[in-house]
């Protein structure tokens, strides 16, 4: 079995309608906060994630995985069981991780990874970011 990712965001709301189109709302790779430890109230990673020829597996395990600047780990999702078709050569799962509330303890890089199967395909950087002063 062969798992790439499509894409992997960091957004405030990720939405599909009813013919399977995925939207994307607000995507970020930078967050303003006055001050830390910060968190947003509608923060979300969203991922599409292809599998090429599952052979007899009938699902993936997905997860989110948040370390701050310095390494440690800040964010943990629950593992999600994704069900898949066996028999189909080729196919697109998506899974949304819910970050709202998660605590940003200080400003800097944070890196996400997108882990299926205990193995990360993906991964993506926002970084934390203080408020500017006002202008003089």
């Amino acid at each position: 079995m062969k798992v790439t990712s499509k894409f992997f965001v960091l957004c405030e709301n990720y939405l599909v309608d009813e013919k399977q189109r995925p939207s994307i709302i607000n995507m970020y790779d930078s967050i303003f906060a006055p001050e830390f430890p910060a968190t947003h109230q509608l923060l979300k990673y969203a991922g599409n994630i292809e599998i090429q020829q599952p052979k007899k597996v009938d699902h993936v395990h997905l997860q989110l995985k948040l370390e701050g600047p310095n390494g440690d780990t800040i964010f943990e999702s629950p593992v999600q069981d994704a069900k898949i078709v066996p028999n189909m050569d080729e196919q697109i799962i998506g899974a949304v991780f819910d970050m709202q509330m998660v605590p940003f303890p200080e400003a800097g890089r944070y890196t996400a990874s997108l882990i299926v199967n205990d193995a990360v395909i993906a991964t993506h950087h926002v970084q934390l970011r203080e408020h500017l002063p006002p202008e003089a």
